[in-house]
């Protein structure tokens, strides 16, 4: 009986195929697609597939089969049973089946309803045509069905069938109801609006792109080889499958080709180490443009085989050309000699074109320019005022070791008014010189607008002194530098609370973007701005959207009691634009310890249509109640997203946000070590070193990493994982002490770090000593945190604390890392350097930065150094 069963299903499914393949060759439905449906991989047996809601539900369905010989009754059983409902009697399904007439068309319609809290709906339309069924299909919980069901029917009204001629070419995949072909001529459009839409569109469609390569290379560079970010950015979602044509175009005929071919292969995810052979023969290009991209796509490839062949092009006769190899020397280790040899005699050229970018090139050397030093004051002097700034920073990147250079620094200081900002910087930055703080202090009085900001900016990192929080109010209630002045205040924080009454007064600005500004300092600063609270509550009701978002969450930070959560619960629960959705999350976590009454709308954000707002949903969860079992799942099935930075930025929660209690995530994690995007897989390789001993499991892949010869970035993450370890990683010790003669400082000096910390095995003892002094920041301070493991030398955190009190603290965002890795080096060393006061005082100034991850290392660091006399503040 039982093979009578399979035999009569093969049969069944065969019948289903054949009458399948015969209605292909007939006709084909052509709907159109509502607004906001996204098209996916349709899946077995499925013609298209449509996700409405969100990644977890099946969305929209089309599916085509043989002409089905299961009748409906039977079929409107079957989707009862999907949905745990009782079969009834064929009468009785019939009942449920409603006939529709669409423009000639004859369909049925059945809409059934499952039971219980988390109900789930099915609504089918299905037809008979031409020897098949057609089956039309929305599925999903009941209440996100509900508000799909008018587009659905809307969906099902403009179902036509169209003949398919013989030998014809398959449909394009649909997306928003267009075609891959309609998407990328919007992409040439000359409207700014239009080209964005077709660039997200075609993002969504990634797994559709291929077809689209010469398209989108063509697109690259127009006809004068002006780049087209849009369009190269798309390459991001090809992966590998791209580079084969790719590595064909740097070859071609037309320069257009060739350079949007080589610029191209630099894109993450590309993973084109193959096209290294090409791009050296493109060293010899005679289009100026193309050597120059090969130069930088050399170093993104981290292609150290190419050095003395960029050292070579030191000497080719186009000066950016030049300066492009140095540039890419720099990013490879290379020698620093030669380098500032042809950098300075750029800088040094009467009317040099590119000057400024020589001296900008020149500052990516750091402490390793210091020769140079004295030849770039020289030439500070010299340069008029507008070729002054990138000289000032080359010298303030050189730190300590450009004090040769501190009187044209000072000259320039009291003669060029536009430069005396960054002068006075770079001298306290090289010498904690006491006239630069003068100057600063008096240039906050400057009319200079954006000079002024700067200087109450650099006295307040400097010094925290309140004359400059006074002049940033002032400066606020200026049209000219208001946005500036008020976006600083709030990066201050607490500290700037005499601000308030100026920043209530900001919230009723008639441009509601400075409102919105206004309310989030507020809300940095937090208790102290209790007095806005009543103004806040009135801006919670404005019009603009952004204003609304920023006053609620300004009024949690500020008191975060019942009704203050229950008005944020509230928001989120309604229509937010998805940015303000986002931004209205993260702000949750913050509050996380009074957060509980929302839980039940963080556990619905759990399942929002979009992955990056779930992701932070899920952080807040965590955060609030501190059970990993229900929020840890979700951001473990966000590692499988199609959106790569979604992968990396669910990656890094887990690692940072659950740390030790991650350890569920690991195998997961691991899987991440071999992404298609370097990012990704370096962020892996980092996180699972926050889930520490616990990640022991991982130890196999992280040391088949290091040996799968991957990028530097990803093996020296890596190699920091393994020392995080521990004793667990020892397997990993001969690969470990074979990478100290890695081409990259960074992955020797952090294998160096491992080799200690897991074995106390001192073998990268030089390569830290030689790290001190390298031009890599990072280099630096894992050499340092690594000494002081081999030598418990003081003088190494000495260094730490002097660099992180130069650190810029307040301009950059991008160099947050810079303290991050220092206070995190100075956490480690802990309380056997508890003596060094000077530590403890430098990381505590981080307690109220705006970046809440760098402000809860201060917290911990300085807690490890001296518990006692830092307690951790609420």
């Amino acid at each position: 009986m039982l093979v009578q069963s399979r035999i009569l299903i093969a049969a069944t499914l065969m019948f289903w195929i054949a009458g399948q393949a015969t209605a292909q060759q007939r006709e084909k439905p052509v709907f159109d697609a509502p607004k906001g449906w996204r098209s996916v991989e349709p899946g077995p047996l499925v013609t298209v597939r449509f996700v409405v809601v969100n990644e977890q539900t099946p969305g929209v369905t089309v599916m085509q089969l043989g002409d089905n010989p299961a009748s409906v009754p039977a079929n409107v059983n079957r989707w009862r049973a999907q949905l745990d409902l009782p079969a009834v009697p064929d009468a009785e399904a019939m009942k449920l089946v409603r006939p529709l007439k669409i423009d000639g068309l004859d369909m049925n319609l059945v809409d059934l309803t499952g039971s219980g809290r988390s109900a789930q709906r099915i609504v089918v339309a299905f037809t008979r045509r031409a020897g098949a069924m057609w089956y039309f299909r929305l599925s999903g919980p009941a209440d996100a069905i509900a508000e799909q069901k008018p587009a659905f029917d809307a969906f099902v009204k403009s179902i036509r069938f169209e003949r398919i001629p013989e030998n014809a070419p398959a449909a394009a995949p649909l997306l928003d109801g267009k075609t891959l072909e309609a998407w990328l001529k919007e992409l040439k459009s000359d409207k700014h609006n239009e080209r964005q839409k077709a660039n997200d569109a075609l993002a969504r469609i990634q797994r559709d792109l291929g077809g689209a390569i010469p398209t989108l290379r063509d697109l690259t560079f127009d006809e004068e080889m002006r780049h087209n970010a849009q369009a190269s950015d798309l390459f991001k979602y090809l992966g590998r499958s791209a580079v084969p044509a790719l590595i064909q175009g740097v070859w071609d005929e037309e320069p257009r080709t060739r350079a949007a071919s080589v610029l191209l292969l630099r894109q993450d995810g590309l993973d084109a180490q193959a096209a290294i052979p090409s791009l050296l023969h493109a060293l010899k290009d005679r289009n100026e443009i193309i050597r120059r991209l090969a130069c930088g796509t050399l170093a993104d490839l981290d292609a150290y085989t190419a050095r003395s062949r960029l050292v070579e092009m030191l000497e080719d006769p186009e000066g950016r050309v030049r300066i492009a190899a140095a540039r890419a020397l720099i990013s490879l280790d290379g020698e620093p000699e030669p380098i500032i040899r042809v950098l300075i005699k750029e800088i040094s050229t009467p009317k040099g074109d590119f000057a400024e970018y020589a001296a900008e090139t020149l500052a990516l050397l750091g402490p390793e320019a210091a020769s140079a030093a004295k030849t770039v004051g020289e030439l500070l002097v010299k340069a008029p005022p507008f070729g002054q700034r990138h000289l000032i920073d080359t010298l303030a990147s050189i730190g300590p070791a450009a004090k040769p250079a501190l009187p044209a620094l000072k000259k320039v200081m009291l003669d060029n008014p536009e430069s005396r900002t960054a002068a006075a910087l770079a001298m306290w930055t090289i010498a904690e010189d006491k006239d630069a703080l003068s100057a600063l202090r008096d240039e906050m009085n400057s009319t200079r607008d954006t000079s002024a900001v700067l200087a109450a900016t650099a006295v307040w990192q400097i010094k925290e002194d309140p004359a400059a929080i006074d002049d940033l109010i002032r400066l606020a209630k200026r049209k000219e530098t208001a946005g500036q002045a008020i976006w600083t205040l709030a990066k201050i924080g607490p500290p700037a609370k005499a601000a308030v009454p100026m920043l209530m007064d900001q919230l009723g600005h008639a441009d509601p973007d400075l409102g919105a500004r206004a309310a989030h300092a507020l809300g940095r600063i937090g208790a102290d701005a209790k007095a806005a609270l009543p103004a806040l509550i009135k801006a919670a009701g404005a019009k603009d959207e952004l204003l609304r978002v920023t006053a609620v969450t300004a009024r949690c930070r500020i008191q975060p009691d019942a009704d203050a959560i229950s008005a944020l619960g509230k928001l989120l629960q309604t229509n937010l634009d998805v940015s303000n959705r986002m931004y209205a999350v993260r702000e949750l976590q913050k509050v996380w310890d009074h957060a509980k009454p929302v839980v039940p709308v963080m556990k619905e954000l759990l399942t929002d249509s979009d992955e990056s707002v779930r992701a932070a949903a899920a952080v807040a969860l965590w955060r609030t109640r501190r059970q990993p079992p229900e929020s840890l799942p979700p951001l473990i099935a966000l590692l499988r997203s199609t959106r790569w930075e979604v992968r990396e930025t669910v990656t890094r929660d887990i690692g940072s946000e659950f740390g030790r209690h991650g350890e569920s995530a690991a195998p997961a994690l691991a899987k991440l070590l071999w992404d298609p995007f370097n990012l990704i897989r370096m962020a892996a390789a980092e996180e699972l070193g926050r889930i520490g001993p616990g990640a022991k499991d991982a130890v196999p892949a992280l040391t088949a990493a290091l040996e799968a010869n991957a990028a530097p970035g990803c093996v020296s993450a890596a190699c920091e994982t393994l020392g995080r370890i521990g004793v667990d990683a020892k397997p990993a010790l001969p690969v470990l002490k074979r990478l100290l003669t890695h081409p990259n400082k960074l992955v020797q000096v952090h294998a160096a770090l491992a080799l200690l910390l897991i074995a106390e095995d001192k073998s990268g003892v030089k390569q830290l000593e030689a790290g001190m002094g390298d031009r890599n920041y990072r280099v630096r301070i894992t050499a340092a945190e690594g000494l002081w493991r081999a030598r418990k030398d003081i003088r190494v955190v000495s260094a730490l604390v002097g660099a992180l009190r130069v650190v810029n603290l307040l301009d950059d965002d991008a160099k947050n890392n810079e303290p991050f890795m220092l206070i995190r080096a100075l956490g480690r060393i802990g309380p056997e350097a508890a003596d060094a006061f000077q530590a403890i005082l430098a990381i505590h100034r981080f307690r109220h930065h705006y970046d809440n991850y760098l402000a809860e290392t201060s917290f911990s660091a300085s807690m490890r150094l001296m518990p006692a006399a830092f307690p951790r503040e609420d």
